[in-house]
């Protein structure tokens, strides 16, 4: 049986799936300005120096980028990942300002501005008649 995903909490869909993906660039400079970056270095004989970069923040490792060529199944892939519990605090403390929506939505950053907007068209739109 295939365990069920926790569903997304109000504030993290706020936070990740913001109207227009204008924000892009906010996360982008946050994991730029935030995370180091380092190659891999081989642990065992078996293994060779340099198949990921990791990024990492004071020693700790958020993500990988893994060239993946040890099977068949394997051959010429690329592994990415980030940690989600990390990166998400991450960004939450960099990302500012927070403004708290209602009691299950915090809205991060550019995202207060754009509801603002698109709250003023609606009221527009409705004082207009329009929907």
């Amino acid at each position: 049986m295939v365990p069920k995903k926790k569903a997304m909490t109000s504030e993290k869909a706020s936070f990740v799936k913001r109207r227009g993906h204008a924000d892009a660039k906010e996360f982008a400079e946050v994991l730029i300005e935030n995370l180091k970056v380092e190659n891999s270095k081989a642990k065992t004989k078996n293994q060779l120096d340099d198949q990921k970069v990791i990024f990492k923040i004071g020693g700790r490792t958020y993500g990988e980028i893994e060239m993946r060529n040890d099977s068949e199944i394997h051959y010429r892939e690329v592994k990415f990942w980030l940690e989600r519990n990390l990166t998400f605090q991450l960004l939450k403390s960099k990302i500012r300002p927070n403004k708290k929506f209602n009691e299950r939505i915090i809205l991060y950053g550019k995202a207060i501005k754009k509801l603002k907007s698109v709250t003023n068209l609606k009221q527009k739109n409705n004082a207009r008649g329009d929907f």
